[in-house]
């Protein structure tokens, strides 16, 4: 492969394509539930910006949280409703509404996406490889194949 040819020019095209759905995605998946939630309970700071901060806030404290046991990731819901309340503009109870909504709507989308996705065909049979087998309904399997033995252990139909 030459140091500046054809090659490498295509790498770092598939490099930079990679790295733009990427972004896509990150917005998609967390800014944009952000920006909805807040824009639903009327915060007075709304944009790109303010969510990113926001957001960037709430993982950084839910990540702090997580080395405290059990009750950390309950101290960390109301400080990151207190962060998303500081940060977007709005009081304390829709600091913590927009905390919810935005999982709740991070999780629409990430259904929706998969279903499309199903329906589009992508996640099919033949993405998950050819080794997939469908069994018929009246066909059960030996209980012995339900748990992992070495060949020679387990019984045969």
């Amino acid at each position: 492969m030459e140091r500046f040819g054809f090659e490498s020019q295509v790498g770092g095209v598939v490099l930079l394509a990679i790295a733009l759905v990427s972004m896509m995605l990150f917005t998609l998946f967390t800014l944009l539930p952000v920006k909805m939630a807040a824009a639903m309970l009327s915060a007075k700071r709304t944009g790109f910006v303010f969510c990113a901060i926001a957001l960037f806030l709430s993982f950084g404290i839910y990540t702090a949280s997580l080395t405290v046991p059990l009750v950390g990731p309950m101290v960390a819901f109301f400080l990151n409703g207190l962060s998303f309340s500081i940060v977007l503009g709005t009081g304390f109870i829709r600091g913590l509404l927009i905390s919810l909504l935005h999982g709740f709507f991070a999780a629409l989308l990430a259904i929706g996406l998969g279903l499309i996705l199903i329906a589009l065909g992508v996640i099919s049979r033949e993405a998950v490889g050819k080794n997939w087998k469908v069994r018929s309904s009246t066909a059960l399997p030996h209980p012995s194949s339900l748990f992992i033995l070495p060949r020679h252990e387990r019984k045969t139909n």
